[in-house]
């Protein structure tokens, strides 16, 4: 399940067992936008691009929902599985999916064209990764969910991945 809040403050909600995508406008009106069914069985997460169309990410594909409602494949199959996070990077427009689970969580960069490229797998500081946010610097914030939460924020400059403080948890208090 995601949400996010567009530009004109409305609520976009995916929902992940029925794959639909809601709008709730801030007067609690609830619209049925689209189905996301029939490029995905599981819906994961969302967020919203440059343009103000919604990237979804689920089950293997990465899909573009405009605010009419229509939907296209940004990018399936192959290495995209099991996708459960996507944030956009408000500078490039690039979306960044990840999947996670013990020692295979990977994070890829998706650009609207629709190029993957990996930019950190395998890492054992990197586990099962729930949620992910680009904060004002560029960095990447993850959340993950293993034993316990946790929150990781990782520098992305060129094709080098660090985690920001080395080995410690990110807290933005």
């Amino acid at each position: 399940t995601g949400v996010a809040v567009d530009a004109g403050g409305n609520m976009i909600i995916g929902c992940e067992s029925t794959k639909d995508i809601l709008v709730v406008t801030p007067d609690g009106t609830v619209t049925l936008l689209t189905n996301v069914g029939a490029y995905m069985s599981l819906l994961s997460d969302l967020d919203i691009d440059n343009n103000g169309d919604y990237i979804v990410v689920g089950s293997s594909a990465v899909v573009r929902v405009t605010p009419a409602g229509a939907v296209s494949v940004v990018a399936s199959g192959g290495v995209l599985s099991t996708l459960q996070a996507v944030c956009v990077d408000p500078v490039t427009n690039d979306y960044f999916v990840g999947k996670g689970s013990t020692n295979a969580s990977v994070i890829w960069r998706v650009t609207p064209a629709g190029n993957v490229t990996e930019i950190v797998s395998g890492s054992p500081l990197i586990n099962f990764i729930e949620g992910m946010e680009i904060d004002a610097n560029g960095d990447i914030i993850v959340a993950m969910l293993e034993d316990e939460a946790t929150v990781k924020r990782l520098q992305l400059r060129g094709k080098e991945v660090t985690l920001i403080p080395e080995n410690d948890n990110y807290n933005p208090i």
